[in-house]
């Protein structure tokens, strides 16, 4: 099975969050729930769309705090949401190590992606962890 030699291997699983389909976001908050705690599960969009980031945000954290190995990216992100998320992280102390940069191109523009990090009113170590540390812990033994 795929989750066992990932979890074998330490390596990350990626879900696609997406507003429809087999990409909702309850799909993964469920696969989170039943893999999380042996399983690496990297949420890409963080959720997908405004839908997604209203059920996925509250839940970061808390997934984080109790045990489950969930991280994400703010690409594709909605409105101010990830503003939201790295608030919630900031204030609460927990999750900015799980937290990751991606541009998303050629669907996305790296300039704007780039700068609802850059432009975030956040510590510049948090930055700088979404930037490139947090991605270098997960994934540098697979480069």
């Amino acid at each position: 099975m795929i989750l066992d030699a990932a979890a074998e291997n330490d390596m990350p699983i990626h879900i696609h969050t997406s507003p429809s389909g087999g990409s909702d976001i309850d799909n993964a908050l469920a696969m989170i729930k039943k893999y999380g705690k042996r399983n690496k599960i990297h949420v890409v969009h963080m959720g997908g769309g405004v839908s997604g980031h209203i059920k996925f945000i509250p839940q970061f954290c808390d997934l984080v705090e109790q045990g489950y190995q969930v991280y994400t990216d703010l690409t594709w992100s909605m409105v101010l949401a990830h503003n939201w998320l790295l608030s919630e992280i900031e204030e609460r102390g927990i999750g900015g190590d799980r937290c990751l940069f991606g541009s998303d191109v050629p669907w996305s523009d790296f300039a704007s992606e780039y700068w609802k990090i850059e432009g975030a009113p956040i510590s510049e170590q948090l930055k700088e962890d979404i930037f490139w540390n947090n991605a270098e812990r997960l994934y540098s033994k697979f480069w």
